[in-house]
């Protein structure tokens, strides 16, 4: 039919990988983290409550994101601010754009290591999200559960197929 779409040249496994290797890079730096590893990894939408989205765009959109519970994006925000896990919580507005300048970071990372197979490729605008991501069958999602330091997120590439 003339509104299929192409099979996507990059398949999202293979984001998902420049996904962890930048984040698990920003982890040790920009985060302060002394543990970050990969845990596993499923085909499967984010469990996760909260977290940070942010469109690739290409000749195929897709889009990565960092999910983790709303105690777990406290903890990521203050990572990233060079907080102590017990010093005050930050209000809700802090924590979505401290965890949405993670995903920017990290995507940049994955711009420059994709850029062979995907030139021409453009970040978006990293939004924060509570709530599941339900998939369809346009949708092909992959995920790393990852650990910072013993806090459980997930790392997401959502890919139109």
């Amino acid at each position: 039919a003339g509104d299929r779409v192409s099979a996507p040249a990059v398949p999202a496994e293979r984001w998902l990988d420049a996904l962890v290797a930048c984040t698990l890079e920003i982890a040790a730096t920009a985060l302060g983290c002394s543990e970050a590893r990969v845990v596993g990894t499923r085909e499967d939408v984010a469990r996760g409550g909260a977290g940070a989205y942010m469109p690739l765009i290409a000749d195929h959109s897709l889009q990565i994101a960092l999910v983790s519970t709303e105690a777990g994006c406290q903890r990521l925000a203050k990572m990233l601010l060079a907080m102590s896990p017990d010093d005050e919580d930050l209000p809700p507005g802090d924590v979505a754009d401290a965890v949405g300048e993670i995903v920017n970071v990290v995507a940049g990372g994955v711009k420059a290591r994709m850029l062979d197979v995907q030139p021409g490729l453009r970040l978006g605008l990293p939004i924060f999200l509570h709530g599941r991501i339900e998939r369809t069958d346009h949708i092909h999602a992959v995920l790393a559960d990852i650990s910072l330091d013993g806090q459980a997120a997930e790392l997401l590439v959502l890919q139109r197929i």
